[in-house]
């Protein structure tokens, strides 16, 4: 049992930022943020400028992780991060 600990990732605490600013960061996408995207999604100020008509949840903006990951090679996933 011992040994199954040693050859595990570890969880990673912060996200990877490649580029960091005043107010944001820009790094590539991960699972373990999807419940940031979906707070970030909710949010009403960002609902308004995606022109997003109505909030969505935990699943939805999972499906859309998802999708994205299968669509877009590593390379070119990236986020914004707020600082």
């Amino acid at each position: 049992m011992e040994q199954a600990k040693e050859h595990q990732t570890p969880i990673q605490v912060h996200p990877i930022l490649n580029i960091i600013g005043d107010k944001v960061a820009l790094g590539p996408i991960h699972c373990d943020l999807v419940p940031l995207y979906h707070r970030w999604i909710n949010d009403f100020a960002v609902l308004r400028t995606l022109h997003i008509p109505r909030p969505s949840t935990l699943e939805e903006i999972q499906a859309a992780y998802e999708a994205e990951v299968a669509r877009e090679p590593l390379a070119q996933r990236r986020l914004l991060h707020h600082l």
